[in-house]
């Protein structure tokens, strides 16, 4: 079978073209590329748009989702896109799809749904008041392009929630994911996973490390001295955390610091 390719010209690679092969009959189901440059007004990110409701049997292009493959037979059977098992009986996943299966996850010990994307963007909100289940929406960045995208965080996120996330989080049955389970899902929970000492979440690789740091770094400058005590911050955890941040976090973003 021959197989079509797609020619990517990037003005900021050091190769100048990336050739990525893909079959036919298949869709892009993510655009999370291994590029801190990438941009999600881009071409794969209007793609991933069309194609990210589509079952998860279908290829995944330079993507590592956060999470570690299910092993829960019922779960794995709902079929919901990109769910992973990230511990303490803990999923991430789509939430377009995952509001189809509130029933069965609350009776697979499911007991909060932690919602990355505005709620319209599904029915999430309808089916967990039918099914009474406990649910929040916390607000997560789809974009980063300045300036616009950081005045939209101060103004939407709220760290009441953000804390409480990580509480539900820890304390374990949980399902948290945005429309799709990816782009906003893996980047809120490695951003957890950097701002929180005590957490043991099993995300595996990043698969846009640079804007982790980045995200975590909006919500690290918000945090108040009541926030970082109910984190247990230390001296020594806060240093690390803020190198680490000037270290890895985009390039073009790095004098916000």
């Amino acid at each position: 079978m021959q197989i079509p390719s797609i020619t990517i010209h990037d003005i900021n690679s050091k190769n100048n073209i990336h050739i990525i092969k893909k079959p036919q009959n298949c869709s892009f189901k993510s655009a999370l590329w291994q590029d801190e440059e990438y941009d999600e007004s881009s071409i794969f990110y209007h793609v991933d748009k069309k194609y990210r409701n589509n079952d998860i049997g279908v290829y995944d292009l330079y993507r590592t989702d956060s999470g570690y493959d299910i092993e829960n037979d019922t779960i794995k059977k709902m079929r919901i896109s990109s769910a992973k098992y990230i511990g303490n009986n803990c999923y991430k996943g789509g939430m377009t799809s995952a509001s189809n299966f509130i029933r069965e996850l609350k009776e697979n010990g499911i007991t909060k749904m932690i919602v990355l994307c505005d709620p319209s963007e599904c029915n999430i909100e309808k089916a967990c008041k039918e099914n009474n289940m406990d649910w929040m929406h916390v607000y997560t960045p789809i974009t980063f392009i300045p300036p616009e995208a950081e005045k939209d965080f101060l103004k939407e996120f709220s760290y009441t929630k953000f804390l409480s996330s990580i509480k539900s989080l820890q304390t374990g049955n949980v399902f948290i994911g945005c429309e799709s389970g990816n782009l906003r899902t893996n980047r809120f929970l490695h951003a957890i996973k950097l701002l929180d000492p005590r957490c043991k979440l099993n995300l595996g690789l990043s698969d846009s490390e640079s804007y982790d740091y980045l995200l975590a770094n909006w919500i690290y400058k918000g945090l108040s001295s009541t926030h970082k005590a109910a984190l247990n911050y230390t001296e020594e955890f806060e240093k690390k955390l803020v190198n680490s941040i000037a270290m890895y976090m985009p390039m073009k973003f790095r004098t916000t610091i």
